[in-house]
């Protein structure tokens, strides 16, 4: 039954199985307990979504950004005269780099953070 379910690749390892930490169980992930693929749970979609490396659709409806972040955020680069990406980085958001188009992959509670430091300056 569990090869019936969805998987995805491990955010840690990018599906790889092993991390950079040789010294370490050999660099095994411990994330995905080096198979590079984790099932996608409630809970797995949730440690993903923490990291930053869950697409916004795979995430729970729950704990994705809603579209009104998303134009707040737009409002606040737009106010601080800088792009969203910049904004999301000097927020302390620096996954956004990694993401392929971080405005459907960001989770709320990364969104709010985005959203404080522009309100806040």
């Amino acid at each position: 039954m569990a090869s019936e379910l969805l998987k995805f690749n491990c955010p840690k390892c990018n599906g790889a199985g092993v991390v950079s930490f040789k010294h370490i169980a050999d660099g095994r992930c411990f994330l995905c307990q080096g198979s590079g693929k984790m099932v996608a749970t409630k809970a797995n979609l949730a440690k993903a979504a923490k990291m930053g490396a869950v697409s916004r659709v795979e995430l729970p409806e729950q704990e994705r950004c809603t579209i009104k972040q998303l134009a707040e955020i737009s409002r606040l680069a737009s106010v601080r005269r800088t792009d969203d990406t910049r904004l999301a980085i000097s927020a302390g958001v620096p996954e956004v780099q990694a993401m392929d188009d971080w405005r459907y992959q960001l989770s709320r509670k990364q969104a709010s953070k985005i959203i404080e430091y522009g309100r806040a300056a």
